[in-house]
């Protein structure tokens, strides 16, 4: 599982999940941690959080309500299971994006869908547009990524 697992009831879906894993047979769930970035990519992700504020408010959505992050970490559902052998990796890789393909990502997103953003899509889509080739004419962002993926067995 990737970023859906945060959708889901963790602790239901891991119990059901461990009853329909055959011996031998694993989980995964990979999440992505907030890595420091250059002041560039910093300037994107601040008009990104501004112009999403601006049009849907202060609170994160998530679909037709609003996004309440897991108490819990995933490594700690996956210790406390009947799975085992916990085993977590990390890795970082650095991304170049275009604005084009940062609109893409972000209209991607339950919390800054089209549908979401109704009749404003087109007006969120130009002010990202506009403010993010102010801060970069050239309109390519480079950052870091930090990808954790979570393994057991049962």
């Amino acid at each position: 599982m990737g970023r859906s697992f945060h959708w889901m009831n963790q602790k239901e879906v891991i119990s059901k999940l461990h009853g329909l894993t055959e011996e031998g047979g694993g989980l995964a769930v990979i999440g992505t941690e907030p890595v420091k970035q250059n002041s560039l990519s910093e300037k994107k992700n601040k008009v990104v959080r501004e112009v999403t504020k601006k049009y849907l408010g202060p609170r994160r959505r998530a679909g037709i309500s609003f996004y309440n992050p897991p108490k819990d970490r995933y490594e700690d559902l996956l210790l406390a299971s009947r799975f085992k052998n916990f085993q977590q990796k990390s890795f970082t890789i650095k991304l170049k994006r275009h604005v084009d393909e940062i609109l893409g990502h972000i209209f991607s997103t339950s919390y800054t869908s089209k549908a979401l953003l109704g009749k404003e899509s087109n007006d969120f889509e130009k002010e990202i547009r506009k403010e993010l080739l102010e801060i970069n004419p050239k309109g390519i962002f480079e950052e870091k990524i930090t990808f954790d993926c979570y393994t057991v067995i049962k």
